[in-house]
Parts: structure tokens; sequence; C-alpha cells
């Protein structure tokens, strides 16, 4: 019997991502499908509870259908990392190490890696460089953003005028707007952008994500919605994208990411940005494809 860690920062069990129904259903539905195949399952907040190594003072076990405090001493064979701010004192068995952080985060490090394959970027330090910046990306209207973040987080979208007043601190991106307004044949009719969820190279999840109407940010923490996309109706184009990104990241024996990209007007795809932290999604919101997903994430944690 192998114990399974989930690490989050924080201090209580009802702290993020807990407080949200979704997140709170996903990963009851994954420490289901773990216990089922005979290991023990906990969550813990490495913030208050790591002592090193693998090992952490209490948590919370899943047992009888329902997360149940745990206050005895939890010795990890796999913690699979859900924080931006636990750096263990050696080399442990985890998936998502913080290492994975810099590429997926560190938004303008993809466009230098991977340029072909990324919007036109850039890096605006001082004012003075904005304007040249602007210059510099041809499309009607621009993306500003941060370095770094998710869920859409400081991000502006429109134009030059519009973006004067909506600058995040510097240093910050300029960037080509990918118009989506043509959608995905078949699949979307207007603007979206394509959401990849990766595991080992493997791609075990796709979805459309549309903006609320109104928005051009199609991220569901800003009111956008999703769309799951079976294996057989998954866009070739968008899957070519998987190689090069994986290649990347392939020091880390253990991953689980995401890949967001779009396809313009033109029919052209590219990558708009990495998540090395996305989080679980229910059943109900995957649909079909829920035990494949589920499966898939029993084996990255239990595998050799």
């Amino acid at each position: 019997m192998k114990n399974i860690v989930i690490a989050f920062s924080g201090a209580r069990f009802e702290d993020e991502p807990f407080d949200e129904w979704q997140y709170a259903t996903a990963y009851g539905e994954l420490a289901a499908a773990i216990t089922e195949r005979g290991h023990a399952f906990f969550v813990v907040r490495h913030t208050v509870a790591y002592l090193g190594g693998s090992s952490f003072e209490g948590g919370w076990k899943w047992q009888d259908g329902k997360f149940c405090e745990w206050n005895q001493r939890i010795t990890a064979d796999r913690i699979f990392n859900k924080s931006l701010d636990f750096v263990p004192d050696g080399s442990i068995d985890m998936v998502n190490p913080l290492a994975m952080n810099a590429m997926c985060r560190n938004k303008l490090m993809l466009v230098r890696r991977l340029p072909s394959l990324c919007p036109v970027t850039r890096l605006v330090s001082h004012v003075d460089e904005l304007d040249a910046a602007f210059v510099s990306v041809q499309s009607d209207l621009i993306v500003v953003k941060p370095l770094s973040g998710s869920g859409g987080d400081g991000v502006f979208i429109g134009t030059r005028e519009q973006a004067r007043t909506s600058l995040p601190p510097y240093p910050f991106l300029v960037q080509e707007w990918i118009d989506t307004s043509q959608g995905i044949p078949g699949l979307v009719d207007t603007h979206h952008d394509f959401r990849l969820l990766i595991k080992n190279g493997n791609v075990i999840l796709t979805f459309i994500r549309s903006p609320r109407t109104g928005s051009l940010i199609s991220n569901v923490a800003r009111g956008g919605f999703i769309i799951p996309i079976p294996a057989n109706e998954r866009p070739a184009e968008a899957l070519v994208l998987v190689a090069p990104v994986d290649e990347l990241l392939s020091q880390h024996p253990h991953r689980f990411y995401t890949i967001d990209c779009a396809r313009d007007r033109s029919g052209t795809w590219k990558i708009i940005e990495l998540n090395d932290q996305p989080g679980l999604m229910p059943r109900m919101q995957i649909g079909d494809e829920a035990d494949i997903y589920l499966n898939a994430l029993c084996d990255l944690l239990l595998e050799d």
C-alpha cells in the first residue's frame, strides 16, 4: 500500500481550494479512486505540517467517504504538489515539483524557448520601452499581462490607448492578440481558447474555454465556461503543440500540466500559456471521459 499525499499551502482544511464546492468534489473523487485501488490518500497543509523529507505532522485522510482529521505522522510515497511555495529539504518523489514553475509561470521563458509557437511578445521593463513594444506588435488589439501568474489575473486585452490606463507593474509583457473570432471548425464558431491537459506527454483531456459575454478572456476564474472535447474530435493542429512543450519539461518524470492554445483567423495555432497547477475537475464537468481522466491521475500518482 502506498501513501499518496497532496500538499497545499494554508493551515486549515477548509482553506483554498476546499472552500469551493467543485474542487472539494474533485479531490474527493480522486481520493476515492486511489483508495479503491488499495492505497491511502492524504491532504496536508505543508505550511504548518512539513517535517522534512517526505514526512508531515498530520493532515486529513480519506476514509469512510470523506476527509477525516489525521493526527499521526504521515510519510508519503509520492507527493502531488499543489502549492507555489513548497520547497522540500531534499530530493523526494513528487508530481510537479516547484522547478516546473519557471517554465510554466514565467511567460517570457516559454516565448524565448519556443518563439515560433507563441504570439509575438515584447518585454517592457520601463515606460520608455512602451511605445516601441506597441509598434512591434501588429495585431489590432493587444494583450498586456504580468510576467507570471494564472487565472487571467492582471491580463488586459484592448486597444493601445485603453492599455495605457491598465498597465500592470513593470516589468510586464505586451503580446500579439490572437483573433479567435472564427472559432475552430466543427467545434466552436466564436472566441475561444483550447486547453490540453497533459500527463507525462500524453493528452488525457481537452476542452474549449469560451469567454463570458462582453469579454475576450476565457479563464473560468474570469467568468468563462468550458466544453469538454472527446478524443476523436481533437484538432490535430493543436495536438502537434504537445511534443515540443513536453520536451522542455521532460526532466520531471511525473508531470501534470496544461497547454492553453488558440486558432487565429488564418487557421494558425499558437500557445497562449502553460499551467503547472491546473485545478482538478469533478465528474460532472468532464462528462463521458471522467473515468479516463481519473484513471490517468491515479496512474500518475501510483506508477513506479
